[in-house]
């Protein structure tokens, strides 16, 4: 049912997504806190490395 083309291409998209993923939740995680909460920028930083830690436990579990 599916070639090999096309499971290169979801591997790839699927991959392209992931690191889109890892990468907007910590800079919109930030920017949330730090603009719109007003919080300020140690505490938005350290906010922004648990989203990221979070996401990226949450991608591993659901990508194996």
């Amino acid at each position: 049912m599916w070639n090999s083309k096309s499971q290169n291409l979801w591997l790839i998209c699927f991959i392209l997504l992931r690191g889109l993923i890892m990468i907007g939740v910590p800079i919109g995680i930030y920017f949330l806190c730090v603009y719109l909460i007003g919080i300020g920028e140690i505490l938005s930083g350290i906010l922004a490395f648990l989203g990221l830690t979070v996401t990226s436990w949450t991608i591993k579990k659901f990508s194996r």
